[in-house]
This record gives structure tokens, sequence and C-alpha cells, in this order.
């Protein structure tokens, strides 16, 4: 019926033209756009599906092309950076499993390059692969070349090799990147990162990717004279395009927590889940501080521990290798949470009386900037680029938003009831908040600063934490003496671990292997094996009420 209804106007335009006495060349153009238009059409609308699919979209702010040929890859395309980059975007549409062993890019020139991959595509996957230096370095040359893509079929009686190649034209622009900035590792030691399939080694302090979407990268641990370093934020995805992540690489190391009721602190041995004994004079493994100990902070490097006093106003500075206060920092009214920068330049601590936090600088040992924010903040985190403080407020059922750079609160966000623990995803997307009243964890987005989820937990939910590689949370719900495990990926609660009486705080290990929860009503400390989310070890004989666990810059709160 379309069909005809429109053959019908076209007969009535074309009677109608030539009653006007319209030149013919205007008669033939209208003529012609009739007579293709449908196919005008229907080229337009593949390419809107095309492109909503992905397939299409300019997904690292890069001009991508598709690739004529490559039937077995299709749908293709490729870009080039003005840094000499290529991206090919590769589908397997084979049908079966292959394997990439190559992919060579040859210029009209007659310049070519081969990048050895390692890359295994089932039917339907989509990968971005970058070949270096064969793309034009100035923005806007055009390049014309042809890609060789070499696999084997494994599942094949005869897997191959086998190649394909096709066409890519298009025009060289200029890329948006991402930063990995490393912190704490020894001087001129190489780290790698693996980003969209590609892997960069340095012994630099940062190194650049150009952005791609919905790529994945992993930064691996680095041996150093037998010790190994682990980044903080060990994997992930996604990350926005111009995204800095700063990561800590810390190596296994003790583990700090607060005794609430006893005003000191203790120390375990992450290498046989033992209290520390013999570390100060007296023989008892504790640390004296102000009053009220609730929140605690390792250095990046290691070197100080800072714990915040809430019954006497104040921050203690604890020499991690003498084990005795050596600064004492005077703060707001009613301190609670406690968070250092990735740089380890400043720690910001929540007064929850003052309704400010205090900002210190950790080469002075004083506070620089006092910064208001909601009623009673308690928690606080800071983003992986260290750009921004995430501050929960449990009165007002907010969390601020504060710049780290002017030291000013940019945005205010509801959450749910009586806000508590927070933490970030290794990527910086999301923000998760333990909202004690309302037996839910709120999930907020650092692009939209809102709520985009909320997850029920169990009762009055305290602290949390995200594994290294970013795939769980993990939360105390001081309530139900339970732990639940929250998959980052569906927002959903996995399982629930029972531990002991009131859990308040969780601190991961940088392997990533052991979850630590301080049980405030039963003075232990539970060790959850993250394979399994089970308790393997639980840790006796600690002081009154024992509260905030951390053995990183991480924020921890009590």
């Amino acid at each position: 019926m379309p069909f005809k209804a429109f053959n019908n106007v076209h007969s009535k335009t074309d009677k109608h033209l030539t009653f006007l006495g319209k030149n013919k060349r205007s008669q033939s153009a209208l003529e012609y756009m009739m007579t293709y238009g449908w196919a005008i059409l229907i080229i337009v609308i593949v390419a809107v599906v095309l492109y909503s699919m992905g397939i299409f979209s300019p997904s690292s702010f890069l001009s991508f092309s598709g690739i004529t040929g490559l039937s077995g890859f299709q749908p293709a395309s490729a870009a080039c950076a003005s840094n000499g980059q290529m991206i090919v975007k590769l589908s397997n549409s084979l049908g079966y499993q292959v394997s990439l062993f190559s992919i060579n890019v040859t210029t009209s020139s007659g310049v070519s390059v081969t990048q050895p991959e390692s890359a295994t595509l089932y039917p339907g996957q989509t990968q971005e692969f970058i070949v270096f230096g064969i793309c034009p370095k100035t923005s806007g040359s055009s390049f014309s070349d042809t890609i060789t893509v070499a696999y084997t079929e494994p599942s094949n009686p005869i897997p191959g090799p086998y190649s394909l190649s096709g066409t890519a034209k298009g025009t060289s622009t200029t890329p948006t990147y991402n930063t990995f900035t490393a912190y704490n590792l020894p001087g001129n030691v190489p780290w790698t990162v693996e980003y969209a399939g590609m892997n960069q080694t340095t012994s630099a302090s940062s190194m650049n990717f150009v952005s791609l979407s919905n790529s994945a990268w992993q930064i691996y641990p680095t041996t150093v004279n037998g010790v190994t370093y682990y980044p903080i934020y060990a994997a992930g995805s996604n990350i926005s395009a111009g995204y800095n992540l700063e990561v800590d690489f810390i190596p296994m190391r003790n583990l700090w927590f607060t005794n609430n009721n006893a005003a000191n602190v203790s120390m375990i041995y992450y290498s046989n889940n033992t209290l520390a004994l013999n570390k100060v004079s007296g023989g008892t493994g504790l640390v004296s501080v102000g009053s009220v100990p609730l929140g605690v902070a390792i250095a990046p490097n290691g070197q100080y521990a800072y714990v915040v006093n809430g019954g006497s106003n104040s921050v203690s500075v604890i020499s991690t290798s003498s084990n005795s206060v050596v600064s004492t920092i005077t703060v707001g009214s009613g301190p609670v949470g406690v968070a250092i920068t990735p740089n380890g330049q400043y720690a910001y601590v929540t007064n929850q009386y003052s309704n400010t936090v205090s900002v210190i600088s950790t080469s002075s040992n004083s506070v620089v900037s006092t910064i208001t924010v909601g009623a009673q903040p308690i928690g606080v985190a800071i983003a992986p680029n260290g750009q921004y403080a995430y501050v929960t407020n449990w009165y007002s059922n907010t969390v601020s938003v504060i710049s780290t750079s002017s030291n000013s609160v940019v945005s205010t966000i509801p959450v749910g009831t009586n806000p508590l623990g927070v933490t970030i995803t290794p990527n910086g997307q999301y923000v998760y908040v333990a909202n004690w009243s309302g037996t839910t964890v709120s999930v907020v987005s650092t692009f939209s600063d809102s709520v985009v989820s909320t997850i029920t937990v169990g009762t009055d939910p305290f602290g949390v934490a995200i594994a290294p590689n970013g795939q769980y949370a993990y939360v105390a719900n001081a309530g139900s003496a339970t732990v639940s495990v929250i998959s980052i990926s569906s927002n959903s609660v996995v399982t629930a671990i029972p531990v002991g009486s009131s859990p308040h705080s969780v601190a991961i290990t940088p392997n990533g292997q052991y979850a630590y929860v301080t049980n405030y009503g039963s003075n232990t400390v539970s060790v959850i094996s993250t394979s399994s989310n089970s308790v393997v070890t639980t840790i006796t004989g600690t002081p009154a009420a024992p509260c905030s666990i951390n053995y990183g810059p991480l924020g921890s709160t009590c």
C-alpha cells in the first residue's frame, strides 16, 4: 500500500510539473529522486540502525570508516589517530571461534606494519585492536590502507592458519586520551597496563592510551627485589574519555584497626592473621591515640597511619616504622572518617558535629582548608583520578561532592536514609553509599550526580569496600551480622556471609584475595576469602569495640 500511494503521488506530480512547463533538467532530477528515493531512505534507515548498534558510533572521538572486504569479520571499521595509531574494530561473523594472531596494515604507498595479536573472538563478539605507527600524524590527512587479519580456527579439523583482507579509507583525526598514573613504585621500575587488548609497559610515572569505548583495562602487579606491589585499582572497564586514573601501588601490608572504646589502635599481621605483639613498650601491640578513635587511613607509601579521634577532635599521625604517634593535628568537632588522596598529599577528615571537612597537608601535618558540607558528615572517599571527594551526610541524607582543586562543594546528591560508608568503583563512574536506616545501598553515577540504582542489603549497612578488580562490593550489615556481596555488573546481592556481631568496617587486601571485617559487638575480626565468600579465620583477642580497619589510603569510617 505505501508503494502504491507513492506511485499515485509520483504520477500526479509528473502531470503537474508538465502542466506548469518546468524545464526538463528539473523534472529529470525530481524523477530521479522519486525513483530512487526509497532506496536512499532504506540506506539511511540501515545506517541509523547500525549506528544505534554501536557499529558506526564514534566511540573514541575518532572518525571510524567501514572496512570493505574482510567478509568473515563484519561489521568492521577503522580509524586513524594523529598519534600514528590505527584502531581496528572487528566482529566475528564466521559463526565459530577464531584465534587472531596478527593484523597487518599496508598503506597505498607500500608502508607495512604487522601487529602481533593474541585474541580469541567468539561468534558475534566485537573487539578493538590498535596497530602502531601506520597512520598519518597530521589531523585531516587521508589514508587508504589494506588490512589483513591472520587467524586460526581451533575447532576446525584443518585449523589453518587463514587470512582475510579488506580496505579502509578515511581521514586521520585527533584522539582523546586516557591517562594511567602510578604512585609509590620504586624509581625506574617498569609497570604494565593492558587497555583494549593492548599492553603497554613503562618506567615513567604515567602512560596514555587512545580513548576507546567499552574497553576493559587491567593493571598488573609489579615485583621488585622480591616484593610484589599491587595496584589498588587493578582492573575495570568503560573509563570515560579523558579520564586520568591515579593508581597507588601497594605491597601486601599489615592492617591497622581502631579500638573505639579503648583509645588505641591495633595491627594485624596479614601473613598469619595474628595480632601484632611486642611492637611497642609493654608488649601489648597497641598504640595509644586520642579518645574514641574512629576512622583510619594509611599513607600510600605506607609510612604513616592517620587515626581520627572522635572524642578529642584530633587526628593522630602514627609512624608505622616505630609504631608511635609523631604528630597530633586539631581538626573540627566530632571527626569520624578519613581518606587520603592517591598522590598522598592530602588527607580529608569529616567532622560530624561542625558539619565540615578538614583538609590536612601530609607534608606539614596541618589543616590547610576547612569545607562546609551537609549535616553530620561521616564517610569520605576520593575518586581514582583524585579530583573529587565524596562525603556522606548522615543527618541530611545526602552526599556532598568536593572538588579537590578548589576545596569547595560542587554538587549535593540526595541518597538513602542516614548514609554512612562510601566507596568508588575503580573506573570512577559510580559511588556506592551504605544507608544505615534504609537497609539499602545507593549507587550514584558520577556523570549525572544522581542515584541510578538502589540495592537492598542486610539490616543497618555500615561500611562498604570494592575489590581491586571492580567486580564485587562488600557491605557490612551491623544489624544482621552479615556481609552482603554485591555484583557490580548487575547491582544485585549474590550472597550474604555470616560474620561476628555488629560488623562495622570492611577492607579488601591489595591482592584482592581477602576481606577483613571488624565485628564491633563481638570484639573480633572476620577474614573472608573472596574466592569462596566464606569466613576462613576469626581473629580474637582484640580490645574493646574494633571499629575501622584499613591498609591504605582508601576512605574508612566507624
